[in-house]
């Protein structure tokens, strides 16, 4: 538990030395030291996280980089199975692996965040509040996929489809669930209008026929075998899957509601986060299915509101500042208490690193993704 305490205190002082004065000194110097940090506490766990293990298992029998041959036919996606080739070169211990993954994740989120907000540390803890253990030691392949997306949105926003179009391709040699971006520019006009409710509605009424369009999808082949496993399964238990529309429809809608409509802000990344409220719906009918694709939109989301928060607390006006105060807590407690559902804090504490390798069972959440 400590180790993530540092985490958030190394967040916590990048904001108090960076993100609240008007001129960013040192920026740079406590953006690597957190990088540092981050990278060395995800590369040296041991066994932190309910999927590590599987991968771990997973990594033991693959082959170094001359050995290894493009296989779409591989549940784990050439993307993947060639990073674990690179590393396996170098050495055959999976911390190892471990340490080129989270440097390489990390790169990528901190260009992301820097990219697109001024508060770079805000929105960091925000990350680490809705995702970012979840996304650094559960969906290792997922995660490459989702930040090769997020850094592709400028394609996506200026409308440089064939650049867009490479970016998920390559997403799709990590995890195949990046196949649905292809259909994104034909939803890059949804909006948080009166039409956007229209289509909450007519998700909502489509999801009565979910199986029936189960079935169809699952004539293709490329996934197929993922469908087949989860078309069945509906529902991971009511408390989890309302929590989960709250997390993922709810909570979003109503924070850019505030922001647009009350607040009368501009609202970052309106789009993606319009977008990634009807996959929560979505998901509140198949978890299984739809909240995988949730994953794609989440870090918009959570750049969103901290931007949002840390520059309505900075104004002069007390009715923003009350929204923000309001925003944040609810936001703390809504994500906050994910990681107490169902005790799936066990998933990261206690956290072992390879120092200190102490085995205990954490595959109530392995899901092998």
């Amino acid at each position: 538990m400590i180790e993530y305490s540092f985490a958030i205190l190394f967040t916590l002082a990048g904001f108090i030395f960076v993100d609240n004065k008007q001129v960013q000194q040192n920026k740079g110097f406590w953006i690597i030291l957190t990088w540092l940090f981050l990278t060395l506490l995800i590369g040296l766990r041991f066994q932190v996280g309910g999927d590590t293990v599987s991968y771990m298992s997973d990594y033991d029998w693959r082959k170094g980089l001359s050995d290894w041959k493009f296989d779409l036919t591989d549940k784990y996606q050439p993307g993947y199975t060639l990073l674990c080739a690179i590393t396996k070169s170098f050495s055959p211990e999976f911390y190892i692996f471990q340490l080129i993954h989270a440097s390489i994740v990390n790169t990528l989120l901190f260009i992301f965040i820097n990219r697109y907000t001024r508060f770079f540390f805000a929105s960091l803890l925000s990350v680490f509040i809705t995702c970012y253990l979840y996304f650094t030691t559960e969906i290792l392949r997922e995660v490459i996929a989702v930040l090769i997306f997020v850094l592709s949105y400028k394609n996506f926003e200026e409308r440089h489809w064939l650049k867009y179009y490479l970016a998920i391709f390559v997403c799709c040699l990590f995890h195949v669930s990046a196949i649905f971006l292809i259909i994104l520019p034909f939803m890059r006009k949804i909006k948080i209008n009166r039409y956007y409710f229209i289509l909450l509605a007519i998700t909502f009424v489509a999801m009565a026929f979910l199986k029936n369009i189960l079935n169809t999808l699952s004539q293709i082949a490329l996934i197929s075998d993922k469908l087949n496993q989860y078309k069945d399964l509906t529902s991971t238990g009511l408390l989890a899957d309302l929590l989960t529309l709250l997390r993922t429809c709810i909570f979003p809608l109503f924070f850019c509601i505030c922001v647009k409509y009350i607040s009368r802000r501009n609202l970052k990344f309106e789009n993606m986060i319009a977008i990634m409220t009807i996959l929560g719906l979505a998901a509140f009918f198949s978890p299984i299915i739809f909240y995988r694709a949730t994953n794609y939109f989440i870090l918009f989301f959570s750049l969103s509101i901290a931007d949002f928060c840390v520059q309505a607390l900075r104004q002069n006006k007390l009715v923003l500042r009350k929204w923000a105060i309001v925003l944040s807590l609810c936001f703390l407690i809504i994500y906050g208490s994910g990681y107490a559902m169902y005790g799936r804090y066990r998933r990261w504490i206690p956290y072992y690193s390879i120092f200190n390798p102490i085995q205990i069972n954490r595959d109530s959440y392995g899901d092998n993704n």
